[in-house]
């Protein structure tokens, strides 16, 4: 379940997932543009959970990942979350 949308900026949106069992967020659905529009996508980060962890989280609030996010299908879409915002690389 995604919960709790954030605006990282550039366009980039942050909805945190949770295990509902037990209220813990497990990473963030990362979307990159708007639905509607061409180079639309949007991808999962996880940092504990069922998947297999591919993200350190750093820091909740504000958001901090390592490594960067980038995007498979669009390479344009690639950076880094720290301080809660978007930095494009």
């Amino acid at each position: 379940m995604a919960t709790d949308a954030i605006d990282l900026g550039h366009g980039v949106i942050a909805r945190f997932t949770s295990c509902t069992a037990h209220g813990t967020r497990t990473g963030a659905i990362i979307e990159f543009g708007l639905e509607d529009t061409p180079g639309y996508c949007e991808g999962l980060v996880t940092w504990c959970g069922c998947c297999e962890p591919a993200w350190t989280l750093v820091s909740l609030d504000p958001l901090h990942l390592d490594p960067s996010v980038a995007c498979a299908t669009h390479p344009e879409h690639h950076g880094c979350i720290r301080d809660g915002r978007w930095i494009p690389c």
